[in-house]
């Protein structure tokens, strides 16, 4: 596993933690096994872009279970809305890095 692959789990294993904690416990290792492959595919099919696309899907369906109300301490939403926002800076980032590896040759 490469390294952005490693860090990316490690990210969403923590944003696993704003889905219910049944649900997590249930599916939250199918859910980061099966996010692992999508990003193995789609850097070997679309390349960055691609990443991209999986790493924005991810994070909109946060955003709306997020929005969903079920019970979970305000903190807990104020951590998982941070972790989003930090999340799409590290796609925006990693998207931007491979961007201007092709630019500049």
């Amino acid at each position: 596993m490469t390294t952005w692959i490693g860090a990316s789990c490690q990210v969403y294993r923590v944003i696993l933690y704003a889905y219910p904690s049944r649900l997590r416990a249930e599916f939250g290792e199918d859910m980061l096994s099966l996010f692992e492959q999508q990003l193995v595919d789609a850097r070997r099919s679309g390349g960055s872009l691609e990443v991209c696309r999986i790493w924005g899907r991810t994070l909109w369906e946060t955003a709306h279970l997020i929005a969903m109300p079920f019970p979970a301490a305000a903190e807990c939403r104020i951590a998982a809305i941070s972790l989003l926002g930090s999340s799409a800076l590290f796609a925006f980032f990693f998207w931007a890095a491979g961007l201007a590896r092709h630019c500049v040759k």
